[in-house]
């Protein structure tokens, strides 16, 4: 068996193993396949590289060019990105004469392949969320071109890359730049990924050149794309299963890079509608959202939503949804995402069903959205409820307060579900003529209010008012004294304190009072403690004594 007869088994073999590592399940068969694939490659690196192959055209479908003749006045300059081949010439070293495959004669077999762009589903795994919109037009068109070419060496003119980026209207500065964007953002793209028992910058293609006019690099003459086989010639060959397909047009024409990756997502699993749901760090890795974008409402609205809106025009996509999934002793924070859109289907019949079968999955995502917005809205109206007592508490409370003959009683502050429950009551020639009570959630606040418009403590017996119920200090007799001024240390959530122990109260049904102070913060209003008895607080200072 002569070297190119080992090398095409070799590939075979390899792309057989390929296949049964995707299909596989079981992590020891998994990695037993991926140690023979390994293997494989190695034996394929060790023969002698091959030429690129040359498609066998006809006379008038090969171009022989002579560099001498046709380089331009000014030199033509190249950038290139490293080839895994270190035994490959130089451009210096290359011939004079050289066949290279143009594309205005390649001859595509099958009418579908000039339609339509198919790759592994592996590329979906890559980032590759960075490339803007013309950029990505670009590759998929590349990709398009380099299908089922093996380790072909193919040449783009300036021509048909305006054509490939979908702008013929863009300038030759423009384009220039598109193509230099999409060569930096491919070099980085974490293709090596794809081998997850070895660690190598192995690059998407083995040869990505740019020729340029003039030495200032900033208008493309044209480029030269080679696959970096054989490691990832699978990605556009031998495809059989386990692949992405769309209409290269459909997301030419999608606006916004955003629009054009979550399409492109979306379309491996167009024969289900339903894709597994996606951790949110990774869909945030694979749509390129920056991590400078903190908060997911911001993702939601300046992104996700756009996009979604931009894709529902499409066939298919029209009633697209998505629902941002918590994760049960996560916190309140978003762990996945899944997104639902009508499946392609054979029959009218199914096509009917799909069609149902999302808009009831989007009415049930937007039912629980209203759910959630009624909620909150009900919340809202509570808590403006509230304010509203509150207000006329204050109001009541700043009646007439220059008036001598009212008096303001705080007849009670009681521990409340939402904060304090206050009752206020108003006195006049001894007898109570208004009352108002309310919850607060800052009894202090409230307190401080009422000192700053001027009311003041008066003495009740001498206005003849009933007196309210005052809390029974600690005398020199209980033992809880030797508390006061000691100090307590506690982790609230993370948030650790240091506090002191200002002062220890009787209230009733012998429940203790302990008021207590930040040190850090001595001006920081607290609310106190309240414990069910002198035993409850014994075992409480304990618990936190510093």
């Amino acid at each position: 068996m002569n070297p190119e007869q080992q090398k095409q088994a070799l590939i075979q073999q390899l792309h057989g193993l390929q296949a049964l590592i995707n299909a596989e399940t079981n992590a020891v068969l998994k990695g037993v396949l991926e140690q023979e694939k390994s293997e494989c490659l190695q034996k394929l690196l060790a023969l002698a590289p091959q030429p690129p192959q040359l498609p066998r055209f006809t006379q008038d479908q090969t171009t022989t060019t002579n560099t001498l003749e046709q380089q331009p006045a000014t030199p033509t300059t190249t950038t290139e990105t490293p080839t895994q081949d270190q035994n490959q010439p130089t451009a210096q070293q290359q011939p004079t004469t050289t066949k290279v495959i143009t594309q205005n004669t390649t001859t595509i077999p099958n009418a579908i392949a000039e339609k339509y762009v198919t790759f592994h589903n592996d590329v979906n795994s890559v980032s590759l969320g960075k490339l803007g919109t013309l950029e990505a037009n670009l590759l998929f068109a590349i990709f398009q071109k380099l299908k089922d070419r093996e380790d072909e060496l193919l040449v783009f003119d300036l021509d048909e890359i305006k054509k490939m980026t979908h702008a013929v209207k863009i300038s030759h500065s423009d384009l220039s730049g598109v193509v230099k964007r999409l060569w930096k953002n491919i070099k980085a793209a974490s293709f090596w990924a794809l081998y997850p028992l070895a660690d190598e910058n192995i690059m998407l293609f083995r040869k990505f050149r740019i020729n340029y006019h003039d030495t200032k690099k900033t208008q493309v003459k044209s480029i030269e794309i080679q696959v970096n086989m054989p490691y990832f010639g699978y990605l556009l060959n031998y495809l059989h299963g386990n692949f992405t397909s769309f209409e290269l047009l459909e997301f030419q024409n999608i606006s916004g890079k955003y629009a054009k990756t979550l399409y492109r997502l979306l379309k491996q699993w167009k024969s289900t509608g339903v894709p597994p749901k996606m951790e949110w760090g990774e869909f945030r890795t694979l749509m390129g959202i920056s991590e400078k974008i903190k908060l997911v409402r911001v993702i939601e609205y300046e992104i996700l939503k756009p996009a979604v809106q931009e894709l529902q025009k499409l066939p298919h996509f029209e009633n697209l949804c998505y629902e941002k999934i918590k994760t049960k002793g996560m916190g309140n924070r978003i762990t996945h995402i899944q997104f639902y859109f009508e499946p392609i289907a054979k029959t009218s019949k199914d096509r009917e069903q799909a069609k149902r079968d999302i808009r009831t999955i989007a009415w049930e995502i937007r039912s629980k959205k209203a759910v959630k917005q009624i909620k909150q809205s009900m919340e809202q109206l509570k808590q403006a409820k509230q304010d509203s007592e509150i207000l006329e508490v204050v109001s009541m409370a700043f009646y007439k307060p220059q008036d001598p003959s009212v008096v303001l009683v705080v007849d009670g502050i009681q521990p409340a579900k939402d904060g304090y429950e206050i009752l206020v009551k108003y006195y006049r020639e001894g007898k109570e003529f208004q009352a108002r009570s309310a919850v607060l959630a800052d009894k202090e606040a409230f307190l401080t209010a009422m000192a700053k418009g001027g009311y003041q403590i008066v003495d009740l017996q001498a206005q003849q008012l009933p007196t309210p119920k005052q809390p029974q200090a600690i005398n020199s007799n209980n033992d809880l004294t030797e508390y006061i001024g000691r100090n307590l240390y506690m982790n609230n959530n993370g948030i650790s304190s240091s506090l002191k122990i200002t002062d220890i109260t009787r209230i009733e049904n012998g429940k203790v009072r302990v008021d207590i102070k930040d040190i850090d913060k001595p001006r920081k209003t607290l609310n106190p403690f309240i414990l069910d008895n002198v035993k409850h607080f014994k075992s409480w200072f304990k618990k936190y004594m510093e």
